[in-house]
Formats: structure tokens, C-alpha cells, sequence
């Protein structure tokens, strides 16, 4: 039934054609907080795929398994670094255009990133939800 739903929306004059229906942008969280994951997912989950690591280690399996168009990172990472993963994965051919948006407890920490990322966006801990949504759109 859905398919044929589909196939005649495809099919009239609605301006729809095939390869119109689009997966979700993927995002990928790499936050060691459960509260912050929490609040991620409740401004998130409904519009885009999220993917969560907790640590840099988990991050690197989900980079190369999901190809995500843009990851958030914290900086304070239990083990390593935000900023070091950062530095790590930038120097690869295959993460260069990787869009990376930074959310720390720090402050505004671009002009450090932007060393590693010239594209790179920080917003500071805690944030404000609609902020956060209008960056990540913007950075889409």
C-alpha cells in the first residue's frame, strides 16, 4: 500500500521526483556525558540519525562505519582528547571535509581548532537548544 502511495506521488504533478526522498543527515555525538547524550537525542533524534560514542575509540569505528556529515565533540574525552582525535582524524585524507562542531565546558575554543580545522565551530556548555539546532543547520 505504501508503495503504491509512493509510487503515485512520484508519478503526478507534485513536483516530486524519484531520489527525493532522502535518508536523514547523520550526526555523530562523541560525548562521554549521559545527561548531555540525553538532551542531544531529545533536540536530535527526530530530524537527523544520531550516533553516540563515549569515547574517541568508539568515535573512530562509527567514522569509518557511518560516514556521518557531521560529528559534535566534546573536548574533555576520558583517555584522550577532543582536540588531539580531532588533530588524528583531520590529518586523513578521508576526514578532511568531515564537518566538526565543537561543544565544551571550556568556552569558545575555535580559534585553538581552527589550527586543526579551519571550518571547525565551538559553542560553550551549557548551551541553549535552539542555538545548538540553528548551528548544526547552518553547518548542514
Amino acid at each position: 500500500m505504501l508503495n503504491l502511495l509512493l509510487e503515485k506521488a512520484l508519478n503526478s504533478k507534485s513536483g516530486f521526483q524519484k531520489g527525493d526522498i532522502m535518508e536523514k543527515k547523520k550526526i555523530l555525538v562523541v560525548e562521554d556525558d549521559q545527561d548531555t547524550i540525553d538532551i542531544y537525542k531529545e533536540i536530535l533524534d527526530k530530524e537527523y540519525d544520531l550516533l553516540v560514542a563515549e569515547d574517541t575509540k568508539k568515535a573512530r569505528e562509527l567514522l569509518e562505519k557511518h560516514k556521518p556529515d557531521l560529528m559534535i565533540l566534546d573536548i574533555i574525552l576520558p583517555e584522550e582528547s577532543g582536540d588531539a582525535f580531532l588533530a588524528q582524524i583531520k590529518d586523513s585524507n578521508k576526514y578532511k571535509r568531515l564537518k566538526v562542531l565543537a561543544v565544551t565546558v571550556l568556552g569558545d575554543v575555535t580559534y585553538e581548532l581552527c589550527k586543526i580545522d579551519p571550518d571547525v565551530v565551538s559553542i560553550s556548555k551549557p548551551f541553549d537548544k535552539a542555538k545548538l539546532l540553528k548551528t548544526i543547520k547552518d553547518m548542514m
